[in-house]
């Protein structure tokens, strides 16, 4: 199976699924969907360590423990910045009306001509030009 098979069988399974926090966000979709495709996460050192005791860590608190300003570059440390996606990209919007993000943004997965995001009851996929950054694989 090569790794766009197991990047559309991981939608499929969680294409349902509503937001949670720590369980079912954009960082631990992005992550487990690099995981499905590549063997492992981006950012496996990352989950579970913004959610503490039920609640958000506060955003100043988060700066100073990942010791970024903001996520984009925090992510540009560890993955290579691309300006076209492909499937199977890191994504990055800040332009959602729908929602207010907790971070200022979402990651998401481009799976060709749209991306896919955690929503409030299942996966939401915006269209490419509603992406602000993107992020290749280090394969």
């Amino acid at each position: 199976m090569n790794k766009f098979t197991r990047l559309n069988d991981y939608i499929e399974e969680i294409k349902n699924r509503a937001f949670t926090w720590g369980t079912h966000d954009c960082l631990v979709f992005t992550n487990t969907a690099f995981t499905k495709m590549y063997g492992k996460g981006y950012a496996d050192d990352w989950v579970g360590i913004y959610y503490e005791n039920g609640r958000n860590i506060p955003i100043k608190e988060l700066k100073k423990k990942f010791n970024y300003g903001n996520l984009k570059d925090a992510i540009s440390d560890r993955l290579p910045e691309k300006n076209i996606p492909a499937i199977g990209d890191l994504v990055l919007t800040k332009k959602s009306a729908a929602h207010v993000w907790y971070i200022g943004a979402a990651l998401g997965i481009c799976m060709g001509n749209r991306a896919a995001f955690v929503g409030t009851h299942r996966l939401e996929f915006l269209h490419l030009d509603e992406v602000d950054y993107v992020w290749g694989n280090n394969e």
